[in-house]
């Protein structure tokens, strides 16, 4: 059983559940004691029950997603075989916090603001990028990193959902090499942000534009989406999404 507390992230697991010889794994790492210490999880066993607790902001938690208002933080308890190190079976805690707002504009702007996690050792927010890896924050501040793309830049995916054209990227940090003294260990993606726009398919979207007399009116804007175009000299420019 799994539960949010204010302590962390609690595991409770029967010893029924438990062979004999299995060994508890984070990832690579095996929960001994001084892995155990050096994370600051808390372990405990009794005669019926395993109880593990893991701090909001240790290492080990993967930060996986975001709607408009929360992000999902989880973290994987592996049991594997001790002498083949094969994964007998693993338990999963998840839970959620506060997120910055997602801003999807009419354009086809997407602006959002990566929040900061408290994570030991801490991300370089600097280091986040969307699927495409040249895709970085504008600016990293006190709150997190802030980001803004079109949705055709950036390896956006698209897709058809109902009666909406759904834009979906996502935030993450490569993979690194930290040091513990004379000790490196290699931490995996443990920041996973995903972000996701709706566009009704039936919308429309406006722009004023002009044009001088005798010249050919310039629209500067990507087709970030399916358009149509109407035109006519001192109107507005309508485009409906198809």
């Amino acid at each position: 059983m799994g539960t949010c507390t204010e302590e962390g992230l609690k595991l409770v697991i029967s010893s029924s559940l438990l062979g004999p010889h299995w060994l508890l794994f984070e990832g690579g790492t095996w929960l001994g004691p001084s892995n155990l210490r050096r994370l600051g999880y808390n372990l405990h066993r009794n005669g019926t029950h395993l109880s593990l607790v893991v701090p909001h902001g240790a290492e080990g938690l993967l930060y996986e997603e975001t709607d408009p208002s929360h992000v999902r933080y989880s973290f994987t308890l592996l049991l594997k075989d001790n002498v083949t190190l094969e994964t007998k079976t693993n338990f999963t805690v998840t839970c959620r916090a506060p997120a910055a707002q997602i801003s999807c504009f009419p354009n086809g702007t997407v602006a959002f603001t990566a929040p900061r996690v408290d994570i030991k050792p801490p991300v370089d927010m600097s280091k986040l990028a969307l699927h495409d890896s040249s895709c970085g924050p504008q600016k990293v501040g006190p709150n997190g990193a802030y980001f803004e793309f079109g949705v055709d830049t950036c390896g956006t995916l698209r897709k058809l959902h109902d009666d909406f054209l759904v834009y979906e990227n996502e935030v993450s940090v490569p993979r690194e090499t930290l040091s513990f003294g004379h000790t490196f260990i290699t931490r995996d993606n443990v920041y996973r942000l995903k972000v996701t726009c709706s566009y009704r398919l039936n919308d429309t979207l406006s722009l004023i534009a002009s044009a001088r007399s005798g010249q050919r009116a310039r629209f500067e804007f990507a087709p970030v989406l399916p358009i149509q175009m109407v035109f006519r000299q001192g109107e507005c420019l309508a485009l409906t999404l198809l």
